[in-house]
């Protein structure tokens, strides 16, 4: 991260995590969201989290368009939490993930 989302108070930023897979069958207007996890919050992190988390797996079709997608967000303790920013890793069909048996684990 390259800006505090923390706001006026000037504290360390408190972030979290959500994994999203998404799937789409032919065009990305059907595109489907399915949640694979949120980490625990790390409080009075800053800009410099690092997360050693595992979610649950997803069991996907290479003739579809499928994406990882990962959202970083700053845990108010009042208000809403707050969207610091977002990375998607494109197209899972073309990594080599398809050749992988159902129970290997694949680092991204």
């Amino acid at each position: 991260l390259t800006r505090n989302f923390e706001g006026l108070t000037g504290g360390k930023m408190d972030l979290y995590a959500i994994v999203t897979f998404l799937t789409s069958e032919g065009d990305s207007a059907n595109q489907k969201k399915i949640t694979l996890g949120r980490t625990k919050t790390l409080w009075n992190t800053g800009m410099s989290a690092e997360w050693d988390y595992i979610c649950k797996s997803q069991v996907f079709s290479p003739d579809n368009v499928n994406s990882i997608q990962v959202s970083v967000y700053e845990d108010n303790h009042v208000l809403k939490a707050t969207l610091c920013g977002t990375s998607t890793v494109l197209d899972l069909g073309k990594l080599d993930l398809v050749t992988k048996k159902e129970t290997e684990f694949v680092d991204l």
